[in-house]
């Protein structure tokens, strides 16, 4: 296990993209940024199906039971072996995170301040 340390966001950016799966077995999150910049780098996701983890990673990411290593590992095994699924999620996936594309945010958030006027 690697512990890194001093990260540049494009660094960051860099790793997300040389992962093969992202996985993020979370008990709590604010919301699972993490999980949005995996999705925004193409690389799928295997998360915690509690909380906010759902709504970051959508319907094409796999979600597991954090208290389940059985259900971890299988998942970890099942994306690992499956070049097609892992292919399709991640494009799925980058598909999926432009909802939180910052322009389409601010769109929204202009769109519903207008509409008080």
């Amino acid at each position: 296990m690697f512990f890194l340390e001093e990260v540049s966001i494009e660094e960051l950016a860099v790793v997300y993209r040389l992962a093969r799966i992202f996985i993020y077995p979370s008990f709590f999150e604010g919301f699972g940024i993490p999980i949005i910049e995996a999705l925004y780098s193409g690389t799928p996701v295997i998360t915690s199906n509690i909380g906010s983890m759902p709504e970051a990673g959508g319907k094409d990411s796999l979600y597991i039971d954090p208290d389940d290593t059985e259900d971890i590992r299988s998942k970890i095994l099942f994306l690992w072996h499956e070049d097609s699924e892992r292919k399709r999620m991640a494009e799925k996936g980058l598909e999926y995170v432009q909802k939180f594309n910052d322009d389409r945010i601010a769109g929204q958030l202009m769109d519903l301040y207008t509409s008080f006027f």
